[in-house]
């Protein structure tokens, strides 16, 4: 079986069409995954910039795609602009908005040797997808750009659509536009492009962003990237053994609404048990071995992972640590830290002890957990005497806000240029569009709470307050994306149910993920709206006993375990939560039920090897105050020392190294609910 993949980034537009700064970066990031993971299965053409023409892309698809035959893979990866043309009038029928969607090829919209070039039409690449998958080959399509929705004016985001548009042009570059706002002659299309369309049944699409949206460039870790794009590379880092394109889209969307809440990837088609469904890649990305592998190696000692997997090097004081189990005892026989990370292995340093010339088994043990970087927006009225005051109290609110007076453990100044991990952006506005406030976004511009009023030193402690709660909120959400034997171990299924059920019918079908999320609506029965109510069940998919607890993050800055606090699953059992009964799954309270209100819950299910204590995981509602004791006992496993330093950077230390160790995973299921 042979991968033939054609990836295509395009930051060099031509003008007017302009700049992007993330797509090549986004190419190289994605080509190492798939190199790593595919080895010499792999032929790969890559077209960046002035290499992707139109007929380049054209001829990638034809020569170099169309290798692929019965049991091989043709995959397309495509990172640039995405516009909409007119549709021809053959074509206008079918269209509800009597426009096309396309792909901007690095010579769209110019003449070339006297001729307009056109952009690649959806209609074009479903006629290019039809001759590929003609010859039986799996075929998957990967793009992160816009192809409809409106722009942004957040100077700190680039959004990856252009339309010409003649009012804001001049010379021929307005002569081009003109023509661009009339349909393109039928004979310009690719052949088979007025055809019937293509059957959903030949490939699969995983776009960057719903119809209504765009797809976005953000800051991330210094570099201008595309939002989807860093969320795929890290979904795929961690892939697991059954990761099917449906599941891949969850962790995508799970990582994606990190830096922006205003962008959701879709998956088509999305019947169920259709090609949604089938394994990523028809399973030929191999997922990583289930744990990790320790051994001496020239230079010192090596772990069989790198940064390919999710592994990063040390920052700061924060660092990888894994748990190596001695293969003749099964204990732990000690600690290792991750000191240098490459593609596909990791150079690590023991903490304290002196391994034997043996192979251990090692589960992480602590992950690096920075501070999250505070990014401070130029304030629209610099002038402003009160809006300086509170940016600079805010400065020294921020570095006196931990421990006797210190630095905060759990937030850090930075600058958009190196500013790394989660970052969240200040605003302070005295003047403008409303009462003077403090703003909290994230990267892309949206807001990630509700404003604080006022620039006086109570909304500055609230910022602080609220800056730290979400940067935990935050890193308990990214807690288990690592390697592990028991990803994948544990399957959440959701059911319709009715509010008079008291327990579960055995014939009950269940929910699908939409996109994958669950999305669950409000109905009405007579004058009044009622929420939907759902059974969730919990499958232990592995034939051994694993101790699991469901978590609920909300969009409210909240993570607990009121659902399901840890149990032991029996090999092959299904449980269902919240003791059997139907769960009732309502708009939070003070939440208005109008059209078009929704909920967004994340469910963490935590799976390990040995029991676990859940609540170590919980953090109240944001502006709550704490609703965990000050005399919690020390943690009992790595587990729960990794959570605890999530939420209070302390909870036994950072250094302790004789914790037992199990392996534990963790896997999100996001579940919108809407009143339509």
């Amino acid at each position: 079986m042979t991968v033939y993949a054609l990836t295509v980034g395009i930051n060099a537009y031509l003008p007017p069409v302009p700049a992007l700064y993330g797509c090549v970066d986004d190419v190289a990031e994605f080509s190492a995954v798939l190199s790593a993971r595919l080895g010499d299965s792999l032929q790969q053409v890559t077209l960046l910039n002035e290499q992707a023409t139109r007929a380049a892309v054209i001829d990638g698809w034809q020569r170099h795609l169309g290798q692929a035959c019965a049991g091989d893979v043709a995959l397309f990866f495509y990172g640039g602009h995405g516009g909409e043309e007119p549709a021809p009038p053959e074509l206008v029928n079918l269209e509800a908005t009597k426009r096309l969607q396309n792909l901007i090829c690095y010579d769209s919209g110019r003449r070339v040797n006297g001729k307009l070039v056109r952009a690649l039409a959806d209609k074009e690449l479903a006629a290019l997808i039809r001759g590929v998958a003609a010859k039986g080959a799996h075929v998957a399509v990967l793009l992160d750009c816009c192809h409809s929705g409106s722009g942004t004016r957040d100077a700190a985001v680039t959004v990856r659509q252009w339309v010409a548009d003649p009012a804001v042009l001049t010379g021929t570059d307005r002569d081009i536009a003109l023509e661009l706002l009339d349909p393109r002659p039928a004979g310009e299309f690719v052949s088979g492009a007025l055809d019937p369309p293509s059957s959903p049944t030949d490939h699969v699409v995983l776009a960057a962003c719903q119809d209504f949206q765009v797809a976005k460039e953000i800051r991330v870790d210094g570099r201008m990237r595309g939002a989807f794009s860093v969320a795929l590379i890290d979904a795929l880092s961690t892939l697991g053994p059954a990761s099917t394109y449906r599941s891949v889209l969850a962790a995508v969307r799970g990582r994606i609404g990190r830096t922006t809440s205003e962008q959701d990837p879709v998956l088509h088609p999305v019947d169920a048990g259709g090609y949604g469904d089938a394994l990523f890649c028809q399973g030929v990305i191999q997922p990583s071995p289930p744990t990790y592998l320790v051994a001496a190696a020239k230079g010192g000692w090596w772990v069989d992972a790198g940064a390919v997997h999710g592994l990063a090097e040390p920052a700061g004081a924060e660092e990888f640590r894994l748990s190596c189990t001695d293969p003749a005892t099964g204990a732990v026989a000690g600690v290792v830290r991750v000191v240098a990370v490459e593609a596909g292995r990791s150079r690590v340093e023991p903490i304290g002890w002196t391994p034997a010339d043996t192979v251990y088994r090692a589960v992480v043990s602590s992950v690096p957990l920075p501070p999250a970087s505070v990014v401070f927006d130029d304030p629209a009225d610099a002038a402003d005497a009160a809006t300086a005051r509170t940016v600079a109290s805010l400065r020294s609110a921020i570095a006196m806000a931990g421990p006797q007076g210190g630095p905060s453990v759990h937030i850090a100044e930075a600058t958009a240029a190196n500013a790394t991990g989660l970052t969240l952006r200040v605003a302070a506005q005295a003047t403008g569009d409303g009462a003077p406030r403090i703003r909290i976004l994230r990267v892309d511009g949206t807001p990630a709470t509700a404003d604080t009023p006022g620039l006086d030193a109570s909304a500055v402690t609230t910022v602080v307050s609220r800056l730290e709660h979400i940067a935990r909120w935050e890193q308990l959400r990214m807690l288990g994306e690592q390697r592990s034997a028991l990803a994948g171990a544990i399957e959440l299924v959701m059911l319709p149910a009715t509010p008079k059920e008291l327990t579960l019918p055995a014939d009950r079908q269940p929910l699908t993920p939409a996109d994958g999320a669950y999305r669950l609506e409000y109905t009405k029965a007579g004058s009044e709206v009622v929420p939907p109510w759902v059974f969730i069940q919990l499958r232990n998919t592995t034939q051994r006993p694993l101790y699991v607890a469901l978590l609920d993050l909300t969009d409210r800055y909240q993570c607990h375990a009121a659902l399901f606090a840890t149990q032991r699953i029996e090999a092959g059992h299904a449980v269902t939560v919240f003791g059997g009964r139907a769960i009732p799954v309502t708009l939070p309270a003070g939440r208005q039920i109008v059209p078009g209100a929704q909920a967004r819950d994340l469910l963490k299910i935590v799976v390990s090897e040995a029991n676990f204590d859940a609540s170590a995981l919980e953090l109240p509602m944001l502006d709550e105050p704490p609703t965990r004791g000050t005399t919690r006992g020390p943690a009992t496993t790595t587990l729960e020392r990794l959570a605890g330093r999530a939420i209070t950077r302390d909870f036994g230390g950072a250094d302790a190294v004789d914790l037992p160790a199990p392996d534990w995973a963790a896997t999100i299921v996001p579940v919108v609910t809407v009143v339509p």
